[in-house]
């Protein structure tokens, strides 16, 4: 009786380590109030005002909308299916015309994104996008300048896209690439392995020296999913389509 207690305490841990190392309920979308909506509060106003009159300018002479997104966390959803997300949500772009772009930071995770409209790939291309990604905004971010690269990374964006009234921008500096980390939910897995296999090594000596045989039936595996939410906001015209173009950095 006491090891079926213990058993099931450590394995109501487990469940918890899990669900808190898979990131939880997904994060809310924040409101599109403006063109750049930073929740974190990590970029100066003065540069945050320049920002929006930038992009409401620019969005008035091409009527195409680029939106920023700055945001703690994308909770339990993958980069990219919350960058697709949020571009509907908000409605980036003119309805049936696909012409938004979304720049997404995501500070707590040091992760960027560019999700790019149907009709502007061909123009803001992948590799463009991954460019401006790290050789433009990941050195500066990596030098806590977020202020800067963001507005860096908004003004190579509309340059690529052909807006002539970009000036001069400073020349890139190539990040270097950084060792990989292991993903938090990883050691959570692999510590949950651990203390099942500790607890069926003693079930198992246990019943040895009772005289009965012990088996084990196979691992235990969780899974989850997301949701999708839909809809409009500041500025947008309906909202364009997204097909998952652009790309995916971080510092």
């Amino acid at each position: 009786m006491r090891l079926s207690r213990r058993v099931a305490v450590l394995a109501a841990m487990a469940v918890v380590l899990l669900t808190t190392a898979a990131g939880g309920k997904p994060s809310p979308f924040p409101s599109f109030s403006a063109p750049l909506v930073d929740t974190v509060h990590v970029v100066p106003d003065s540069t945050a005002q320049q920002i929006n009159a930038e992009l409401l300018d620019y969005q008035k002479r091409t009527g195409n909308q680029i939106a920023v997104a700055i945001v703690h966390t994308t909770g339990s959803d993958a980069l990219e299916d919350y960058s697709i997300k949020l571009a509907r949500q908000w409605g980036v772009g003119e309805k049936d015309k696909d012409n938004g772009v979304l720049l997404l930071v995501v500070w707590d995770d040091h992760k960027l994104r560019i999700e790019v409209g149907r009709h502007l790939e061909g123009t803001l291309t992948d590799i463009q996008s991954q460019h401006i990604l790290d050789d433009r905004m990941t050195p500066l971010l990596r030098d806590n300048q977020p202020g800067e690269a963001v507005l860096q990374g908004e003004q190579a964006i509309r340059q690529v896209l052909g807006d002539t009234q970009v000036g001069v921008l400073p020349p890139v500096q190539p990040s270097e690439p950084q060792q990989a980390s292991t993903p938090g939910w990883l050691v959570a897995v692999i510590i949950v392995g651990l203390i099942f296999f500790v607890i069926l090594g003693n079930v198992g000596r246990r019943r040895r020296w009772r005289g009965f045989g012990g088996g084990f039936a196979g691992p235990i595996f969780w899974g989850g999913g997301g949701g999708f939410g839909g809809g409009g906001g500041f500025g947008g015209g309906g909202g364009g389509g997204f097909g998952g173009g652009g790309a995916s950095g971080g510092w």
